[in-house]
Formats: C-alpha cells, sequence, structure tokens
C-alpha cells in the first residue's frame, strides 16, 4: 500500500512496499523505483487523478514480479489530492495461468492425435466386419441347402457378432467426433 502525491512523490508506504522497493527518501517514484528522470511515458498510477474514478490494472514490478494494481483517488483534509494504490502480489498465479495453458494446449493437442487415431482405427475396423458379413452372406447363400440347421445357426450368429461390431465401431467413431461434430 502506498499513498502517493500529484507530484509524484510517496509520502506513505507500508512495510511491505518499503523491504520490496526501498525507502523514497523523498523522491519521486519514478526517481527510486526506476531510476528515471522524468514521469513514465504511460504512468498508470495517475490515471485516477485524471479520470476521478477507481483504476485496475497490473504491474511488472522492478523486482521482476507481477502485481494486480487497485489505484484510488480521494482528496486530503488538506485539498490536496491522492492516490492510494493497494498491490498483490500475483507472480505465482501468473506462473501457475502459464502453466495451466501450457498443459491445455498440450491437451487439447492429445485429444486431436486420439479424435485422429480413433476416426483411422474405426476406418479399419470397419472393412473386417463387413467382409465376415459378405462372407457369411455369401456361404449361406452359396451352400445353404448343403448347411444342417446348426451350421445356419452359427453362420447367423457370426453375421449378427459381426454387425454387432460394425455398430460398435460406427458409435465408437460417433463418439469420438463429440467435440468437433455438432451432431445431435
Amino acid at each position: 500500500v502506498v499513498l502517493m502525491t500529484e507530484d509524484h512523490r510517496v509520502p506513505f508506504a507500508n512495510r511491505f512496499f518499503r523491504e520490496r522497493f526501498g525507502e523514497s527518501r523523498g523522491m519521486r517514484c519514478f526517481e527510486y523505483l526506476f531510476g528515471r528522470s522524468e514521469p513514465c511515458e504511460v504512468c498508470e498510477s495517475f490515471t485516477v487523478l485524471k479520470t476521478g474514478a477507481p483504476h485496475h490494472w497490473e504491474w511488472a514490478g522492478p523486482d521482476g514480479r507481477n502485481y494486480d494494481i487497485f489505484d484510488f483517488p480521494f482528496t486530503d483534509k488538506d485539498g490536496s489530492r491522492l492516490v492510494m494504490e493497494m498491490g498483490i502480489d500475483i507472480t505465482e498465479r501468473k506462473r501457475v495461468e502459464e502453466q495451466l495453458r501450457s498443459y491445455m494446449g498440450r491437451l487439447e493437442q492429445s485429444n486431436r492425435d486420439l479424435e485422429d487415431f480413433a476416426y483411422v482405427a474405426c476406418h479399419d475396423l470397419q472393412e473386417p466386419a463387413r467382409k465376415i458379413q459378405t462372407f457369411t452372406d455369401w456361404l449361406v447363400m452359396m451352400h445353404q441347402e448343403r448347411l444342417d440347421e446348426k451350421a445356419c445357426d452359427y453362420l447367423e450368429r457370426i453375421r449378427g457378432s459381426a454387425e454387432r461390431m460394425q455398430a460398435l465401431v460406427v458409435d465408437l467413431l460417433r463418439y469420438s467426433r463429440l467435440n468437433t461434430d455438432p451432431a445431435p
């Protein structure tokens, strides 16, 4: 927490700020924080004095850490305008968010790879099921009069199993495309 005057001086800084950034010793914020002789080109802290409204922004401090900053304009009892600035160190949160983005990117790629694999595997598995059905139909059609009832039953079971296998493969293919196809 710091208080800043219109001329960029810091009449108050809490212990955390002083330990992290040092004492102002009467210098203006841009002098002791950044070693500059003039205010920063874009000074987010003083936006509140221009707008008269609170301001929220992120700051990469000279200590290499990231801060979530909240600035509030107010008038002191002597009529001078001040900025009360509160900052929260969000460096760890930003690091974790970046890790999460990286993990999400790898997960999305893995999902795309799995979808591609499922698509290829499903298409490759349909062909044997079709062949089983075709040859079973051919055996029944060509040799039905020579097959006993038990053999016909076995062939019908083989054909039914091949149909169910093909249906399962088609369902697996549909399931693998749930995220990419807007089908009901």
